[in-house]
């Protein structure tokens, strides 16, 4: 990282300018969003909202591909884009926008799956609930019954009794996890504790969706916490859809879990900021899971005369895609990658892996899920093209092609490189502080002090010193010195000093 920025001769921290060091090293510039890439019916509904509520094209399509992404939850995975391994179709997206901006008009994007999660409540409370509850009085009683008798016969004559207790038992708590919470697609403002019991009660799957998503990404960095630590293990397996289990004192253990969460944010572009200048959020990999846009307004747009509204087709045509989508839970999907998308795929982690052997050497794994991100993105990309053609069956063999693949990589490339924009500042930022934190270190020493101990006592590898004092020529400086004549030999040591003032 540090060889590629054009770093200024510093001899002190009041001659460094962050801001200034950050404009002259700027992120590769994204460009317009790619609207083309979308599948027909997502590219129509995503430039008809944008046309009717006057927002950055960007917004509904972003939504678009999160909304997709969320409809089949576990059920539709694709093979090859990375060796051996399987990707699923969920996504985080997180969008920055003002106050203001449209946001709401942008969020019609998920009301097809909002109808169909409200409906999906509402049969439950008219069709299964009564039934429920009818099955658990009567379990009830039976529960009780079993129990006195039980206790007359004693252990050793009880045994078949003890067997259907503890089966009545156990259906019973399954009762009452199903009838405390409602099923639903999706989930907006939640706590961890929240979100957790609703992945539980809907086949662990759901869409995190929320208009104004300050509480939430305050939620992950901590700020309501006592502690104030970080909290979103929830999200990372949620992303990958891998192994979690909690276990809190003030509750029982709830046992193990495979979360498969999609996101949709949207927030101030300053919670976007701070979320991505967090070091424990970049450190975990939270950040490289997200798809993330800041979208900027310099001036409020006059209303103009037009007239703008939706065209029914384009509504319908949506509602039908994700109605269908939704419908894919029924049955298990692979999507294969062809060898045509396997090499646009790899073109595109070896993209990735040029910037992160260059100027984003010490922050390379946030740029490590380009390619997963982008196979994430193609699932949806395939379920759209292949719904509207009414191709995709179960038991039928399914094969994204190079040109579905392309596409996909290119809505990847332009969140990936938005969030290069991000990370950019707060690169620049990051590597001053360690600096700094090497410089109080040194003053505790003297002015000088071993790579060694430096990597054993404090954490800096060798790798990062020298990139720093190679960043920062004139604060730090690394010399080899020689073992004194008084000592028993040894080899010259790698030592830190402050550069000659």
């Amino acid at each position: 990282m540090a060889t590629e920025w054009n770093i200024p001769e510093a001899r002190g921290p009041e001659i460094i300018d962050i801001a200034a060091l950050y404009e002259e090293n700027p992120a590769p510039e994204s460009g317009e969003f790619p609207i083309d890439a979308l599948a027909p019916v997502m590219r129509r509904i995503a430039e008809e909202t944008a046309d009717t509520y006057q927002v950055d094209i960007a917004v509904p399509a972003m939504a678009a591909i999160a909304t997709i992404a969320a409809c089949p939850g576990k059920a539709v995975t694709l093979t090859g884009a990375a060796s051996g391994r399987i990707t699923h179709a969920n996504v985080y997206v997180i969008a920055g926008a003002p106050k203001s901006y449209g946001k709401n008009g942008a969020g019609t994007i998920l009301t097809p799956l909002i109808n169909a999660s409200r409906k999906l409540s509402e049969d439950f409370c008219k069709e299964e609930r009564p039934k429920l509850r009818a099955e658990r009085r009567i379990k009830e009683v039976r529960a009780r019954s079993l129990a006195k008798e039980i206790a007359k016969e004693g252990d050793e004559r009880s045994r078949a009794r003890r067997m259907e207790l503890r089966t009545i038992e156990a259906r019973l708590e399954q009762i009452a996890r199903l009838d405390a919470r409602l099923p639903t697609y999706t989930i907006g403002n939640a706590t961890t504790a929240a979100l957790y019991e609703t992945l539980r009660r809907n086949d662990e799957t759901l869409l995190s969706y929320a208009l104004e998503a300050g509480d939430l990404i305050r939620i992950v960095l901590g700020k309501y916490n006592q502690s104030k630590a970080a909290d979103f293990d929830i999200y990372l397996s949620g992303y990958t859809v891998e192994l979690l289990r909690q276990s809190r004192v003030s509750r029982e253990d709830s046992g193990d879990m495979f979360p498969c969460i999609s996101v949709l944010w949207f927030c101030q572009p300053f919670l976007m900021r701070e979320l991505y200048s967090n070091e424990e959020v970049l450190e975990r990999g939270l950040t490289a899971r997200v798809l993330p846009f800041i979208v900027e307004r310099d001036e409020i747009p006059e209303e103009d005369n037009t007239e703008r509204f939706m065209h029914a087709g384009a509504a319908e045509a949506w509602a039908e895609l994700i109605d269908k989508a939704i419908a894919l839970r029924e049955h298990p999907y692979q999507i294969e990658c062809s060898a045509d998308a396997r090499a646009v795929f790899r073109n595109f982690h070896n993209e990735a892996v040029k910037l992160r052997n260059g100027k984003y050497r010490e922050i390379e794994g946030e740029l490590g899920r380009w390619r997963e991100n982008a196979a994430r993105i193609a699932n949806g990309q395939f379920i759209a093209d292949a719904l509207v053609k009414g191709e995709m069956q179960p038991g039928e063999r399914l094969i994204l092609s190079g040109e579905q693949a392309e596409r996909s990589v290119r809505l990847a490339r332009w969140s990936h490189l938005e969030s290069l924009a991000m990370l950019n500042m707060g690169l620049a930022e990051r590597c001053w502080g360690r600096v700094e934190r090497l410089s109080e270190i040194l003053r505790r020493h003297d002015g000088q002090i071993t790579l060694r101990r430096l990597r054993d006592n404090h954490g800096f590898s060798e790798r990062e010193v020298k990139s720093l004092t190679r960043a920062f020529p004139g604060v730090l400086r690394v010399i080899s010195v020689k073992p004194s004549p008084e000592s028993t030999g040894g080899r010259p040591s790698e030592v830190l000093i402050f550069a000659a003032p």
